[in-house]
């Protein structure tokens, strides 16, 4: 219809009959999906419709049942960056009085945050670290990184390890990132530097993505693939996860799931845990930020979907979430758990969250922001002007 009214009048009889609509990530192999059922077992009188799509489906979905401002769907998954683009088109209830934000991770409610006001709920967190090959490197004599993060590897490190690498072994590369062409993964050499990837308003890039430090990362960046440590083109996350879990790949930065995916997939895989790589000259800086819930700000179902958002964002459920997902929890609880001292790669992850984690840049515009600056990576990985 193009009456708006008459629209949101439809969806609101919908709504009463068909209970709360969620619209949601369904993780890898539908991994979301047993929790949800744990809802339904929880809350035998709730009608709840769970709408759940993979990642390559889910923005493009969520776009498209927005942008008609309905009210449904009730709730639906945030991906963190895009917290201010939802906030600024208002798409998001403005979720501060609702929850209790103190048991949040600094670095989650950074990302849940707008111009001071707090829209999405942290859901999951996540935090690379440097997995290596303690094959390749044997065999080229390369003593392995420890997994301390006082005696991190530099970037420099990594390219000179890399090369040799790369000369000593046909056919395997010296380094990879999971996420070659996002800003996700990239952005932390140009922090490491002390650069800026926009402005404090999220509003401009000038003086910043073409500021000394930018550039000078961007030409480390570029040196990887035209030297060869890193293979050309490989812009496909699965793809760069079996590189490494083949053994064709001596260090790759990449999050913590990894270890899931190892035992899954790549049994014979020996590899180790080490720090995030910094420069020399730099500062430590790690990426961080995942998936937050956020609530239709025209929902008619505010109270129902409250309870499904604080039941998620639980200390118990997290707890279940981390326990069949290796994602970092957002709940400063959870980070008593013993395994955040006796594990190396938790180890360092529970440090990394505590003094290193910074979240992508909060901007309205995030997604054309991604876009442009992923299509900028690939040509810079292919030689351009950086």
């Amino acid at each position: 219809t193009s009456e708006p009214g008459l629209a949101a009048a439809g969806y609101a009889a919908r709504a009463q009959d068909a209970g709360l609509s969620v619209l949601f990530n369904a993780f890898a192999n539908n991994a979301i999906a047993p929790l949800f059922e744990r809802y339904r077992q929880a809350r035998p009188g709730q009608t709840v419709r769970f709408d759940l799509h993979p990642f390559g489906q889910l923005l493009q979905t969520i776009e498209v049942r927005l942008e008609p401002r309905t009210p449904e769907p009730d709730v639906f998954s945030v991906d963190g960056p895009l917290t201010a683009s939802y906030a600024v088109r208002n798409h998001l209830l403005d979720l501060g009085p609702h929850l209790d934000w103190s048991k949040f991770t600094q670095a989650a409610l950074d990302q849940a945050t707008v111009r001071g006001t707090r829209f999405s709920a942290p859901f999951v967190s996540s935090s690379p670290v440097l997995f290596y090959n303690r094959a390749v490197l044997e065999r080229s004599g390369i003593a392995p990184p420890e997994p301390d993060v006082a005696k991190r590897m530099t970037w420099e490190e990594i390219m000179e390890n890399g090369r040799k690498i790369t000369r000593d072994q046909p056919g395997t590369f010296g380094f990879l990132f999971e996420q070659t062409d996002r800003p996700y993964q990239i952005f932390p050499l140009i922090q490491s530097l002390r650069g800026e990837t926009i402005s404090p308003d999220g509003l401009s890039v000038a003086g910043r993505l073409d500021g000394a430090p930018a550039v000078r990362a961007m030409r480390f960046y570029q040196e990887m693939y035209t030297s060869g440590v890193s293979p050309p083109a490989m812009f496909d996350i699965p793809l760069a996860q079996e590189l490494f879990g083949n053994g064709r790949v001596g260090y790759f930065v990449g999050g913590t799931f990894m270890v899931q995916l190892a035992a899954q997939r790549f049994p014979n895989l020996r590899y180790g845990v080490a720090p995030h790589p910094s420069f020399r000259d730099g500062v430590p800086v790690t990426p961080t930020g995942s998936w937050h819930i956020g609530i239709n700000r025209r929902s008619r179902r505010v109270e129902a979907a409250l309870d499904l958002v604080r039941w998620m964002v639980s200390d118990e459920i997290g707890r279940v979430w981390f326990d069949m997902f290796p994602y970092p929890p957002v709940q400063r609880a959870l980070w008593q758990d013993p395994i955040f001292v006796n594990d190396p790669m938790w180890r360092i992850v529970a440090h990394e969250q505590a003094n290193t984690a910074m979240v992508r840049p909060q901007t309205p515009g995030y997604r054309e922001y991604e876009d442009l600056f992923r299509q900028a990576l690939r040509d810079i990985a292919g030689g351009a002007n950086v």
